[in-house]
């Protein structure tokens, strides 16, 4: 199985006390059936449903939290992305 092209630009639109968004560019072999999968300090918080845009605001964070995040891109047979580039996110605090 082929593995998929990972998802590239990874960078915050925004952030919080207790949130931020981020947001990244679609790989170029995304299919309609692929998943992203949503990365903090290395532990996975979620696959996104199907056909869901590039972009999710996390939420219940501490003020003043510092996380790294990162998204993989998973194809409809399973097989996950490499990381995207990892952003380090700091809350208000």
């Amino acid at each position: 199985m082929t593995t998929p092209s990972a998802p590239t630009n990874l960078h915050v639109n925004y952030y919080a006390a207790t949130s931020y968004n981020l947001s990244w560019d679609e790989p170029k072999d995304f299919e309609n059936n692929s998943q992203y999968i949503v990365y903090r300090d290395d532990k996975k918080l979620f696959a996104m449903p199907p056909g869901t845009p590039p972009s999710i605001t996390l939420l219940d964070l501490q003020p003043g939290q510092t996380s790294i995040s990162y998204v993989t891109q998973m194809n409809p047979q399973g097989v996950e992305s490499l990381p995207s580039n990892k952003v380090s996110i700091t809350t208000l605090g």
